[in-house]
């Protein structure tokens, strides 16, 4: 099998594996409901039942791995085996291990920023636009993307979520939004992620589509620089993405609750939650 064909069967298992159903909880809407009627309670998540392709995607992918030489390749192979893995363990205690192996964890220094910029005070901003507004202004930017679409979603980890393989951005339902909310979402969500899996749509190789190893990291912080750039970047984003780095370092040694109740120190009941 030559690099080719290995690409485009990669293509068909990132296809296939990279899908926001597998990890985004079946039941999040009532177990948010459940937490906040309760004082101690602790989300008890579902998930859909695993893919039964998993085993078979591991050994095509070990098989790949034998056979190509390109380091490109065999980079995103392993992290793929790694994606497997987590899809594998997802409800299960070895989630958080497999999930490590391919995220990383937090530093104490980058700790140490996150808690400093917690001090920025927020900008005040109308969330005057509904769910549905913000999907047809989406839509329309999506137009000079074939295929490409904005849907309203329930049950959804963050107010929205860019599923390049399903070339969907999804936006939370029930949510409100600002017009730099919007502005900013244009340029990183449709302006980066978009324009990157749709410009490796065009490649010769489709590692350029589905993304090489390591990808996110280099792709998310090129979005935030962009932010920065167009004078998009608030102290609140600032504020949430500091969020994100503490929820992660306090759920490795707390429960859910704990972890909310920092976090809600610092950030709005409904902000804390989508944190942890």
């Amino acid at each position: 099998m030559n690099l080719y064909e290995i690409d485009s069967q990669m293509l068909e298992i990132c296809q296939d594996i990279l899908k926001l159903k597998y990890i985004n909880p079946m039941n999040q809407d009532s177990e948010k409901k459940k937490f906040f009627s309760s004082s101690n309670y602790n989300p008890k998540f579902r998930y859909l039942e695993k893919n039964l392709k998993l085993n078979r995607y591991r050994k095509m992918l070990e098989k790949f791995y034998e056979q190509v030489e390109d380091s490109l390749f065999k980079k995103k192979i392993k992290k793929l085996i790694i994606w497997i893995d987590i899809l594998d363990s997802v409800g299960y205690s070895n989630f958080t291990q497999n999930s490590i192996k391919y995220y990383g964890k937090t530093t104490p220094k980058l700790v140490r920023d996150a808690k400093r910029l917690l001090r920025l005070k927020e900008e005040k901003e109308d969330n005057n636009l509904s769910t549905e507004e913000v999907t047809e202004i989406l839509n329309r930017e999506l137009k000079k993307f074939p295929g490409w679409s904005s849907i309203v979603k329930e049950n959804l980890g963050s107010r929205v979520d860019n599923v390049t393989m399903e070339k969907i951005l999804y936006v939370k339902s029930g949510e409100g939004f600002s017009k730099e909310d919007v502005k900013r979402l244009i340029i990183h969500e449709i302006g980066v992620h978009t324009t990157r899996s749709s410009n490796g749509e065009k490649q010769r190789y489709n590692i350029f589509q589905y993304g090489t190893a390591n990808y996110e990291e280099t792709e998310e912080g090129l979005a935030v620089y962009i932010e920065e750039k167009n004078n998009l970047l608030r102290n609140k984003n600032l504020k949430n993405y500091a969020g994100r780095v503490l929820a992660i370092d306090l759920a490795l040694k707390n429960s859910f609750r704990e972890t909310f109740n920092f976090l809600q120190n610092y950030f709005s009941d409904e902000e804390a939650y989508n944190l942890t």
